[in-house]
């Protein structure tokens, strides 16, 4: 008898686990765009440079992983702008990883993950892994956001893992350990790539984050009015763009918190 590694959508089908996770979808750009996507109120398939030949827009589940290029000392169009999402449809789907894909295929995440082929940790084939993933390795929404993943240890010895889910040890590890400048919070966050154009309407916006900057602008807020009326702002300070991400998670977390989604 042939022994075969256990791949991660595998396990976590057989895991037995709640697929119920309740999160919205978040899209992270930089402030230089949103005005332009603003006016076309849709954010842009767009051409990859990782997946060739496909069109992409990406999001993250519950966290605004993705970091827009770092600046030393930035000016406001340069810092993050967040698209907070919920949908009521089915989205087109094309992959889903339990990881920043850009950061795995640029050996961007530790070696003792990146050795594995990436196509092994697509889970898109049931859109109810996404809710697995958080069960799994994190327990619940709240410590998927606050990035309170399991030990290993634990996963272990609950899911009786052996040598053939190696994959799948690595991603815990991977979960676990600390985050550093090279890849942050970007390896334990579930990433969406749709394959259109994602409208924004009422139905589907739940708020956005900006730049304080921005909100000041005369007619800005009835503009978009119609969007949505949930905007938080974070202010500019002489700091790197890296050193703002605490003000962006706090004011993504005010806009759950308005909808009741975070305590």
């Amino acid at each position: 008898m042939k022994i075969k590694p256990i791949r991660l959508n595998e396990f976590l089908i057989k895991s037995n686990t709640p697929s119920d996770s309740n999160l919205p979808l978040v899209h992270s750009a930089m402030a230089a765009r949103l005005l332009d996507i603003l006016n076309d109120e849709r954010l842009l398939a767009t051409p990859c440079n990782v997946f060739m030949g496909d069109n992409l827009c990406y999001l993250f589940v519950g966290r605004p992983s993705y970091k827009v290029p770092a600046s030393e000392n930035p000016s406001e169009w340069q810092l993050p702008v967040v698209f907070v999402l919920r949908f009521a449809h089915e989205l087109p789907i094309k992959r889903i990883f339990p990881f920043d894909s850009g950061a795995f295929v640029g050996k961007r995440l530790p070696n003792y993950i990146t050795c594995f082929d990436i196509n092994n940790y697509d889970v898109s084939v049931n859109k109810n892994n996404i809710g697995r993933l958080v069960s799994v390795f994190f327990g619940d929404d709240a410590r998927y956001i606050k990035r309170r993943s399991f030990d290993i240890f634990d996963i272990k010895e609950r899911y009786e893992i052996d040598a053939r889910h190696q994959e799948i040890a690595a991603l815990a590890r991977l979960y676990r350990e600390d985050s550093n400048a090279n890849f942050d919070d970007r390896a334990a966050a579930i990433e969406l790539q749709i394959t259109e154009d994602i409208y924004l309407t009422s139905q589907n916006v739940l708020g956005i984050v900006m730049p304080s900057e921005y909100a000041r602008i005369p007619g800005f807020r009835d503009s978009i009015f119609h969007i949505t009326d949930a905007i938080e702002t974070y202010d500019l300070h002489p700091l790197n763009s890296a050193s703002h991400y605490g003000l962006i998670y706090e004011a993504v977390n005010n806009i759950y918190r308005r909808y009741g989604l975070y305590k």
